[in-house]
């Protein structure tokens, strides 16, 4: 049973790692990438703040933007925020499990790239130094853009 028990285990994360590259290969505006797992103890304050923002009645917004929003416009938007706050490299968190490490070398190709793979404006992306984290969340008729600090 145990042994059974880890087999899956070992599979479904080699599975979700094979998702994982698969999916970067979709993306464009990358110099470089590694993949790690996550553990329960990494990226403890992302998870806090990605909690945080999803709790419907505790929604922090930055930033509040009515449908219809051009893509262009909403990168525009993203492109202010970042480049206004040193931006190269950052992490994807990709099904809570997987910590894809990006070196991103056209901001613009790589937003592109997330929406049109997604087919909407959601995306989370994790900065180190200093921590830091943006979020977009593309509900029906409001897209909500988090951009958060830890002090």
């Amino acid at each position: 049973m145990i042994t059974t028990y880890i087999m899956n285990n070992k599979l479904e994360k080699k599975l979700l790692y094979i998702k994982a590259k698969e999916y970067v290969s979709q993306l464009k505006g990358i110099e470089s990438f590694t993949i790690s797992y996550v553990n329960d103890e990494d990226f403890v304050w992302y998870k806090k703040q990605l909690k945080l923002f999803f709790k419907i009645e505790q929604i922090d917004s930055r930033m509040t933007l009515e449908h219809p929003i051009s893509k262009k416009k909403l990168i525009e938007i993203v492109n202010n925020i970042l480049k206004n706050n040193g931006f190269s490299k950052c992490i994807q968190l990709f099904e809570e499990k997987i910590a894809i490490h990006l070196n991103i070398n056209n901001l613009d190709e790589f937003l592109n790239s997330i929406f049109r793979y997604n087919q909407t404006f959601d995306l989370s992306l994790l900065f180190l130094k200093p921590e830091r984290i943006l979020v977009i969340n593309d509900d029906e008729y409001e897209v909500h853009l988090h951009y958060c600090i830890n002090n």
